[in-house]
This record gives C-alpha cells, sequence and structure tokens, in this order.
C-alpha cells in the first residue's frame, strides 16, 4: 500500500508543478505529509534531512550571500571590471563575462539584484537600449552557477539527495559530487553559451535608442494612484480642459468615483473632488506629478509633500517573497517597512483599482517614499530587492576588515583543499569569522533564511530517499529495459538532461532536480549508464531555464526592468537553450562517456 501511494504521489508532484499558482514549497510539503499519513515516509527520516550537510552548506553560503556581499565593496570592484565607455558590444561582452564567472562562487540572486541599477544607469548615461544587457546578464549568471558545485542550490541539492542514498556512484568514490567534476562541462556551457549571447542578443533584443528600456512604452510604465481634493484647479473641469491628456510621461487611464470605475476616460469627462486618478507612465515622472498639480494628491497625506523632496526608492518583489500573493492592505506595508507604495509596475500590465487592494506578485516593481532611514531598513530583509540607483551607491565595509576576512577566506579554502574540512566547514568558517568583524548579525541571518526553500529542499529530500528504496523506480527500468539499452548511454544521458531542462522551464530547479533524481538514480543501478554522467545530466538540465520567466529565480528580476515580454524570453531563450545544451551534450559526448 504505501509502494503504492508513493508511486501516486511522485506522478502528482509531476503534474502539479505544472499548475501555475501553486507554490512549490506547499507541493513538497503536502506530498511528504501525505506520503508520511500512508505510511510512505517516516517522519524521523524527514526529520533527519534537516542536519544533511548539503543542506546545511545551502543555508551557509544563502547566508554569506545574502550579509556578507556588500560589506566586501563588490560594487567597487564590479565598477572597475565592467569598462566605462559607450560601446554596448564591449559593454555586453565584460559583462557577460563578469558575471558568468561570479556566480560560480556568489548567489546568483543577489548578485543580479547588484548588477541591476549598475546596468540601468550605464544604459541611461550613454543613451543605450537596455533590453539587450540584462537578459544576458541573467542567463549569464544562470550558465555561470554551473562551474562549481557550489554555485547553485541545484548542485548542492542533487548532492544532498546523494547523500541520502550513499553509494551511487560507486564503492570507490565520494558519496557526493565534486566541483572537479564540474568545471569541464560548466566551461564549456559558459564559453559557448556566453559567444552566443554575446553575438545574439543585440540582434534579437533590440530596444530603443534613446536610453529607454523598450520599444513598447508601456512596458514599463507604472500605475500611479493619485487624490482629487476639494480645492483642487482641476474640479469640474473636463479632462482635457484640466490639461489631463498631454501630461508628458503619463496617461490617465482610469478614475474611481464613489466605487464606480471609469475606464477608458474620455477628455470630456467632468472630474469630480475625491475622484481617484490612476496614470500610468514613466517612473521619471511621478515624483513631479503631485508637485505641479496643486491639489492632486497621493492617497497618503502626509506623503504628498514628502514625495516632492524624498529620495524615490525603487524596488523588486522576488520569487520568494512572504508578500507574494498579499494585497498591499493585508500585508501591512507601510507598517514594515516604513515606507508607502505609491506607483507599480507588473510586465506592462495596465493595473486597475486602488494600489491597497492589489496582490502583489513576484516580479512587481513597486516605487516607494518612506523615512530617511528606508535603505536602513531595506538593507537587511529578503521580501525587496532595491534595484534602483541608490542601491548601486551603497559604501563597502572597513578595508581593513574586509581584509581580513579574505584572508580567512583563502586559509579556509586552502584548508579544504588539504583535505582538512569541506565545503560546510568553509562557509560555517566564514560565517564565524563574518560575525566576529561585524559583517554577519544574528537578525540579518535570520531574514536571509528561506522557510519556503527549506520546505522544497527537506521534503525533496525525504521524498527522494523514499523513491530510491522503494520498488518502483527499478520495476519501471526492468519493464523498459530494452528500448532503454537501446538508446545506449549517451540517449538515455541525453534523455534526462532534455526532460529536466522541460521540467524546470515549468518549476524550480530545485524542484526539477528532486523529480528527477529517482529516475536517474534507477537507471544508474541498473547500470545502463555511468553514475557521474548521468547526475551531471540531471544537474545541469535543471539549470538549463532560459525559455519563460519563470524558469529561473532571476529570469523574472529582470522583466520588469528590462520592459520584457514572454516572446523575448522565448525569441532569446530557444537560442541560449540551443546554445547551453549543445555544449553540454558535446562535452558529455567527448569527454564523460
Amino acid at each position: 500500500m504505501a509502494d503504492y501511494a508513493l508511486l501516486l504521489l511522485y506522478g502528482a508532484l509531476v503534474l502539479g508543478v505544472f499548475v501555475r499558482g501553486v507554490r512549490p514549497g506547499v507541493l513538497f510539503a503536502g506530498a511528504a505529509v501525505t506520503a508520511w499519513a500512508f505510511g510512505a515516509l517516516d517522519l524521523e527520516d524527514w526529520a533527519a534531512t534537516l542536519g544533511n550537510r548539503s543542506l546545511l552548506t545551502i543555508f551557509a553560503l544563502t547566508i554569506l550571500a545574502g550579509t556578507v556581499q556588500q560589506r566586501l565593496g563588490l560594487t567597487a570592484a564590479l565598477l572597475r571590471i565592467l569598462p566605462s565607455g559607450n560601446r554596448p558590444n564591449r559593454f555586453l561582452a565584460a559583462l557577460v563575462g563578469a558575471t558568468s564567472g561570479l556566480s560560480g562562487f556568489i548567489n546568483n540572486t543577489p548578485l543580479v539584484a547588484l548588477l541591476i541599477p549598475f546596468v540601468r544607469k550605464w544604459a541611461e548615461v550613454n543613451k543605450k537600449p537596455i533590453q539587450p544587457l540584462l537578459m544576458p546578464m541573467v542567463f549569464a549568471a544562470t550558465a555561470g552557477g554551473m562551474l562549481t558545485v557550489f554555485g547553485t542550490s541545484t548542485n548542492l541539492v542533487l548532492n544532498g539527495l546523494l547523500e541520502e542514498s550513499p553509494g551511487l556512484l560507486g564503492a570507490s568514490m565520494p558519496d557526493t559530487l565534486q566541483t572537479a567534476q564540474y568545471w569541464g562541462p560548466g566551461l564549456a556551457v559558459v564559453v559557448l553559451t556566453g559567444l552566443v549571447l554575446i553575438f545574439f542578443a543585440p540582434r534579437l533584443l533590440r530596444g530603443r535608442t534613446d536610453g529607454s528600456t523598450s520599444e513598447n512604452p508601456a512596458a514599463r510604465s507604472y500605475t500611479v494612484e493619485t487624490l482629487l481634493l476639494d480645492n483642487a484647479q482641476a474640479v469640474s473641469k473636463t479632462v482635457a480642459q484640466a490639461g489631463f491628456r498631454n501630461l508628458h510621461g503619463l496617461f490617465l487611464v482610469e478614475i474611481m468615483r464613489s466605487g464606480q470605475t471609469i475606464s477608458p476616460v474620455g477628455p470630456d469627462e467632468v472630474l469630480v473632488a475625491g475622484d481617484r486618478l490612476f496614470f500610468a507612465g514613466d517612473l521619471d515622472q511621478i515624483r513631479q506629478l503631485t508637485a505641479e498639480r496643486p491639489g492632486l494628491a497621493l492617497p497618503q497625506a502626509d506623503l504628498t509633500d514628502r514625495a516632492a523632496h524624498a529620495p524615490v526608492v525603487e524596488v523588486l518583489v522576488p520569487n520568494a517573497s512572504s508578500l507574494v500573493g498579499q494585497s498591499v492592505k493585508e500585508s501591512n506595508f507601510r507598517e514594515r517597512f516604513g515606507a508607502a507604495i505609491v506607483a507599480i509596475h507588473r510586465r506592462g500590465q495596465r493595473l486597475g483599482g486602488r494600489i491597497g487592494d492589489q496582490l502583489l506578485q513576484a516580479g512587481d516593481l513597486l516605487v516607494l517614499v518612506g523615512s530617511e532611514r528606508l535603505d536602513e531598513r531595506l538593507e537587511n530583509q529578503t521580501d525587496l530587492y532595491p534595484i534602483g540607483e541608490r542601491a548601486a551607491e551603497s559604501a563597502p565595509g572597513d578595508p581593513v576588515k574586509i581584509r581580513l576576512f579574505l584572508a580567512s577566506l583563502g586559509l579556509l579554502i586552502l584548508a579544504a583543499n588539504l583535505g582538512w574540512t569541506d565545503l560546510l566547514g568553509v562557509a560555517v568558517g566564514l560565517l564565524f569569522v563574518g560575525s566576529l568583524l561585524g559583517f554577519v548579525t544574528l537578525s540579518a541571518a535570520r531574514k536571509h533564511l528561506d522557510l519556503e526553500l527549506l520546505l522544497v529542499l527537506s521534503s525533496s529530500l525525504a521524498l527522494g530517499q523514499a523513491l530510491v528504496a522503494s520498488p518502483w523506480p527499478a520495476k519501471a527500468v526492468e519493464a523498459l529495459y530494452e528500448p532503454l539499452h537501446a538508446l545506449g548511454p549517451f540517449g538515455l544521458l541525453a534523455v534526462l538532461f532534455l526532460v529536466a531542462t522541460a521540467l524546470t522551464n515549468a518549476v524550480t530547479n530545485n524542484a526539477a532536480v528532486a523529480l528527477m533524481f529517482p529516475l536517474a538514480a534507477a537507471v544508474v543501478v541498473a547500470g545502463l549508464i555511468p553514475p557521474v554522467p548521468a547526475f551531471l545530466a540531471i544537474a545541469f538540465g535543471a539549470s538549463n531555464a532560459f525559455l519563460t520567466p519563470i524558469g529561473y529565480q532571476t529570469n523574472l528580476m529582470v522583466m520588469g526592468p528590462g520592459g520584457y515580454t514572454g516572446r523575448d524570453y522565448l525569441r532569446m531563450g530557444w537560442v541560449t537553450t540551443a546554445a547551453y545544451s549543445t555544449a553540454f551534450l558535446g562535452f558529455s559526448a567527448l569527454f564523460l562517456l
């Protein structure tokens, strides 16, 4: 009974990942609870996954990435790496090279958040389009994460699954994959993918040449909510008479009056005191909107004056944010962050209704006005990523402390190479040194712990272990032995890689590798394919996520800032996917099999 339940759960998981709106944490945790209820999973085994060394390494590195990067002066280092001229091809080549190299050693998400304001500022200053820059940068970061075993959490999740099922790599080998096994295919992927990005991005992602972000003005338009006060000059005038038809960079898209919505708004519509006017348009015009229009206020009265002189902060809602799915009002946004949302951008959509009633989504760009200490409140949390120009101006920490930290890093890496410790030891050692130097604090570490990721990883490790131990994978391979054997090792490797690629473009990379692991383990145990190529195939396939905005967590991060559409991801994604796949499969045919 338990084995049948486990098989049905696996099938439900595979189908569930294609259901939009279902969070991976809920899906995998629900499957684990159901498996326990049917006796297919012991709670002790599930709880034991929390002590898995690869899982602990993921969280140690996540805390390091979230708390230390800014203190190390990576901002200034990136400025030195990237050229300052106005030649877009040279800048793109340097950006792709720097991003892919750094992402092998730095968590992709904060790295991309750090680079977005730099790229935007460069494009604005040099009057160059940003579309051929941001998407290649993100794709290069994804490819570069495959250079090392710790470059992406996908590789560490795979190691965690291997640890829970010892012996799969062979009796004479360690139970986990090592960085040395990633270098070869990783370099092949980075080089070929990078060349394709540099050559094709300017041709497939053509932007405007005036420094704006998109050929479609609506693609980067924000929705701004305003209130028409009793003393406003526009009261009792038509929209055309009030001058709201010819605002530079803004367009009146909707009026809410006594609970009724007026949209589209005609030029002869007469304005009434208390009307809520919703404008869509350029971010640069938000500050001037209320300052130049007496009687036109932001809904939060105390913010109207402040918006005219306080810095406007632009932030992004990442995939793992606890704000996703909540309305602005329900999230107690103002109390949590000491700021109010005055405008929202969502993938070129024109949002209807009050900002307070909007359900926040991953990838939303928000414009905030708040206290002078807003930057400090945004620094040590993971629900929002500042991506505006102010985010690029953060100063590094004390140079002496930075040297001490880097010296400690060098010593710990040396100790790891001598066999005195492992990656977890290096990460924990760096956390300890960082805490002594003030780079890592308990509050910051707590805020960088992703509970949904914890649910996905612990549940997937437990379910993966149970599936590998069950008879079903072996039975499936036995039933399909003849056609699988006819494919040969390279054919099987290609199938594992391509199925993982299909899954990862529909769900997170970590979920994809967890779902593919039992299949890879089954064909390895049956002797149909060597273990290292098989598991590398699902690792590289699970990071081959370039076709959709949701395929990889960083893809969605640049959708708003770059003004991209789903068609842009398909257009550039197919070329990148083909290059990435060719590099990995070609290297595998020559050197892995």
